[in-house]
């Protein structure tokens, strides 16, 4: 009867221990998870306001071309903020440059739109996202 005891003990112990260690693993994934996809909604959200930035700006230019923009012209969207710096073309026939920044929570993306106003409409050369 003695050893009957002492093993249905051990069993406990040992099913005890199993179980804490799955549970324990369980929750360090899970946490891992969770913070990788904190990180990504950020970069999202940066993505999202610099795009945003981006097309307004491009928008308010065709609408008017002697609009001027200031360092001080930002957007917030969803806690991420998007700054958009803006280069005019020197001469007729060369591009319009749109340099748009969005941040959030650390993250960075940066886009940056090329375009030409061709029979009065906008014709874009490139939109890229840089680094």
């Amino acid at each position: 009867m003695k050893k009957t005891s002492g093993s249905s003990l051990m069993a406990v112990i040992i099913i005890t221990v199993v179980s804490l260690t799955i549970i324990g693993a369980t929750t360090i994934l899970v946490s891992l998870i969770l913070y990788s996809m904190s990180g990504w909604q950020h970069s999202i959200y940066a993505q999202i306001a610099a795009e945003s930035i981006a097309e307004d700006t491009m928008l308010r230019l065709i609408r008017n071309p002697e609009l001027t923009f200031s360092s001080d012209d930002t957007l917030e969207i969803n806690g991420a903020t998007a700054r958009v710096f803006y280069t005019p073309p020197t001469e007729s026939n060369q591009p319009h440059t749109i340099h748009a920044r969005g941040t959030s929570g650390g993250y960075v993306r940066n886009i940056k739109i090329q375009y030409l106003i061709l029979h009065g409409g906008p014709s874009i050369l490139s939109w890229q996202a840089i680094d």
